[in-house]
């Protein structure tokens, strides 16, 4: 049997395609699903991050909603002292708690799609930490 040459040994690479986003999405949660997904190589996504990553997408859309109307609350008189601006101010505060929720679960799906610069390793904090980190013993450590 004769041998293979290095070029017939050689793999090329298929370049993968993006995951796409599910049919059951808005318009702009499809937007920002290809934004999301444009920034980053396509194998990062597979088929398994999909449903984490429509979540996400879900609740940035929840999430502008709600600013939107926080906006609308915040041009009316909240410190009024009318039965109508203590219920302004009720909506006001639900909106908000609600907002800070929607935050939470966009920056904990963020971490679990590895979307932030916190969950990536980065070499050039390794090297810094490994130049400033001193040698010998510790202070504590010396007798």
């Amino acid at each position: 049997m004769p041998r293979k040459s290095a070029q017939a040994l050689r793999v090329t690479a298929v370049p993968s395609a993006r995951i796409e986003p599910p049919p059951d999405l808005t318009d702009e949660q499809r937007e920002d699903w290809r934004v999301i997904t444009a920034k980053f190589p396509p194998d990062h996504f597979g088929a398994d991050n999909a449903p984490l990553l429509a979540q996400l997408v879900t609740h940035l859309s929840l999430a502008r909603q709600l600013a939107e109307q926080l906006a609308g609350l915040r041009k009316t008189t909240l410190t009024a002292t009318t039965a109508r601006g203590a219920q302004q101010r009720a909506a006001f505060c639900q909106l908000l708690r609600m907002h800070a929720q929607e935050s939470r679960l966009i920056a904990s799906l963020s971490v679990k799609l590895r979307l932030t610069n916190s969950s990536h390793r980065n070499d050039r904090y390794d090297e810094r930490r490994l130049r400033t980190t001193p040698d010998g013993p510790r202070p504590w450590e010396q007798h």
